[in-house]
C-alpha cells in the first residue's frame, strides 16, 4: 500500500455499513412481497428460457456453535434431522420446477452454510441426483462447497471430486492454535496442509480459504505469521473477512469480550500486513476482500471488467438470478430479492404442505436498480463508466446523481482521497479500495434512515 492510514482517518471512516451482496440489502425485505409475489416473478423469469441461473443450496447444520459465526446456523441433535432436511430440499427444488418449467440452465451451483460436509456421502449424491434430473450445467459451470477442514476427511474429498465439484473452500479462519481456541474452532495445522495437499492432487480448478482478521486474541505479529504459512499452502483464492462483531444481534458472539479484541488500529494493521503479502506473491486483489492467483478465472474477470458480486461472494458468472433454497436462503429472480423463513420447523412445515417457503422479499424500483448497478461496479471494479450507465438505462449518471458527486468531491478535498473523478468515470483511488463500502454507502438511498446498527464496521 502506496499511502498510510492514520489513526484519526481511521476512526473517521470505521463506520457500520453494508458488505453489499445485495442491495437494496436484506434489512429492507418485507412480507409484503411473499410467496404470491414470488411466483409471478419466477413466471416472468421461466420466459427467458435459454438464460443460465446460480443455484445456492443452504445447510444450515453444525455440530457446534463457533463464537465468531455470523451466520444462519442450526446445531444438530440427531442425524435425522439432516435426513429430513435433505427431503426437504428435494421436494423444494420440485415446487419451483412446477413453476419454472422452461428454464433449466445453471452456470453456478453453490453449496453453502453451515457446514455443508457434514451432509453423508449417501446425501449429497441424492441431491446431486435430483439437481441434475431438474437442472442442466452449463459448459465450464462451477460447483463449489463450503468445508469444515477439521471434520472433513480425505476420502469425503475424493468423493466430493467423484460427484463433480469442481471448487471447494476451507472455512480456516486462522492458523495459530491461541486464536481457535478462542474462536471455539478446533482444527490443526496439520490437518489444513493434508486437506489442501489432497485436494490439489485430485486436481479441483480452485481450492480456496477463508480467513478473518479482527477476532478475538489474534495480533499483528501472529496474523503476519498466519498468512506466510497460508502463502506457503498456496490457495488458488483467499477470502480475507473482517471479523463482524455484532453480539447484540448474533447471540454467540456474547461470550466475545471486548477486550479480548484486537483494537482498531491493529486490526487494519493485519489487513495492511496481509494485503502487502498477497500482492507481493503474485495475487491479484479481487474486490475490497478477495486475493487469487493471476491465472485464476476471479483474476480474469477482474481484468476483463466482468466480475460480479452476489451472497455467494465474488463470482465470474455473468448472470445475475440466482435460485436461493433452504431454509433462510436468498434468491434474485427478475428483478426481485426474496428470503425463505429462517425457520427450521416453519420452513419443513411449509415444504410438506407443498408450499414455497418463501416468507419475504423485495421488489426493484427504477432508482434501485440504478444504485445497484453503481454500488456492484464500485465492489467488484472499483469504479463507475458513465457511458456503461447510460447504455443500461438512458440516464446520465452525472445528473442523477448530483448529490452523491457533490458529497464525494467534498471528501476528496481531505487528506486521503477516496476517489478520482474523470470525464467519463468514477474511479476509487488506492485507499479508496480499502474504503470501498463506505465509497457505497453515498449511492445508498436507505442507509440514509438507518443507524447502521445491524452492519458490521467497515474496517
Amino acid at each position: 500500500m502506496n499511502f498510510k492510514i492514520t489513526p484519526e482517518v481511521l476512526a473517521e471512516n470505521d463506520k457500520q455499513g453494508p458488505r453489499y451482496t445485495s442491495y437494496p440489502t436484506a434489512v429492507e425485505f418485507n412480507s409484503d412481497f411473499g410467496k404470491e409475489q414470488f411466483i409471478l416473478q419466477l413466471k416472468e423469469a421461466d420466459q427467458n428460457a435459454n438464460t443460465p441461473l446460480s443455484l445456492y443450496i443452504h445447510i444450515p447444520f453444525c455440530k457446534t456453535r463457533c463464537s465468531f459465526c455470523g451466520c444462519y446456523t442450526h446445531i444438530l441433535k440427531n442425524e435425522n434431522q439432516i435426513e429430513k432436511y435433505v427431503d426437504s430440499l428435494i421436494r423444494e427444488i420440485s415446487l419451483l420446477k412446477e413453476v419454472l418449467k422452461n428454464r433449466n440452465k445453471i452456470a453456478q451451483l453453490h453449496f453453502g452454510g453451515g457446514t455443508p460436509s457434514i451432509l453423508s456421502d449417501n446425501q449429497i449424491a441424492k441431491l446431486l441426483t435430483k439437481i441434475k434430473s431438474s437442472f442442466v450445467l452449463t459448459e465450464n459451470g462451477e460447483v463449489a462447497i463450503e468445508v469444515n477442514p477439521s471434520s472433513i476427511t480425505l476420502d469425503k474429498i475424493s468423493f466430493l471430486k467423484e460427484q463433480g465439484f469442481n471448487r471447494i473452500s476451507f472455512g480456516v479462519q486462522d492458523l495459530d492454535s491461541n486464536v481457535l481456541d478462542h474462536i471455539g474452532r478446533p482444527q490443526t495445522e496439520e490437518q489444513i496442509k493434508s486437506t489442501f495437499s489432497h485436494s490439489k492432487k485430485l486436481g479441483f480448478k480452485s481450492v480456496n480459504m477463508d480467513l478473518i482478521y479482527g477476532l478475538p486474541g489474534q495480533t499483528v505479529t501472529q496474523f503476519e505469521n498466519t498468512i506466510d504459512k497460508v502463502i506457503k499452502i498456496s490457495p488458488d483464492r483467499v477470502a480475507l473477512y473482517s471479523f463482524a462483531y455484532l453480539p447484540k444481534i448474533m447471540s454467540n458472539q456474547s461470550s466475545i469480550k471486548d477486550s479480548s479484541l484486537p483494537k482498531r488500529e491493529d486490526k487494519f494493521a493485519m489487513f495492511a500486513s496481509a494485503y502487502k503479502k498477497f500482492m507481493s506473491q503474485g495475487y491479484v486483489q479481487i474486490g475490497m476482500d478477495h486475493f487469487a492467483k493471476k491465472d485464476d478465472d476471479l483474476s480474469v474477470a477482474k481484468e476483463k471488467g466482468t466480475l460480479f458480486r452476489n451472497f455467494m461472494g465474488y463470482t465470474v458468472s455473468p448472470h445475475r438470478e440466482m435460485l436461493g433454497i433452504g431454509a433462510s436462503s436468498i434468491g434474485y429472480i427478475n428483478g426481485a430479492f426474496y428470503q425463505n423463513s429462517k425457520n427450521l420447523k416453519e420452513y419443513e412445515s411449509l415444504i410438506n404442505t407443498n408450499t414455497l417457503p418463501v416468507v419475504k422479499g423485495y421488489k426493484l424500483t427504477d432508482d434501485d436498480k440504478y444504485r445497484q448497478f453503481v454500488i456492484t461496479s464500485l465492489m467488484c471494479n472499483f469504479k463507475i463508466n458513465y457511458n456503461d450507465f447510460y447504455k443500461q438505462f438512458k440516464v446520465n449518471f452525472e445528473d442523477y446523481f448530483k448529490n452523491e458527486l457533490e458529497e464525494l468531491d467534498k471528501q476528496r478535498k481531505t487528506a486521503l482521497p477516496f476517489t478520482i473523478k474523470g470525464d467519463e468515470t468514477l474511479t476509487a483511488t488506492n485507499a479508496g479500495s480499502v474504503f470501498i463500502r463506505n465509497i457505497c454507502m453515498t449511492f445508498d438511498a436507505y442507509l440514509k434512515e438507518k443507524k447502521g446498527t445491524s452492519f458490521s464496521k467497515t474496517v
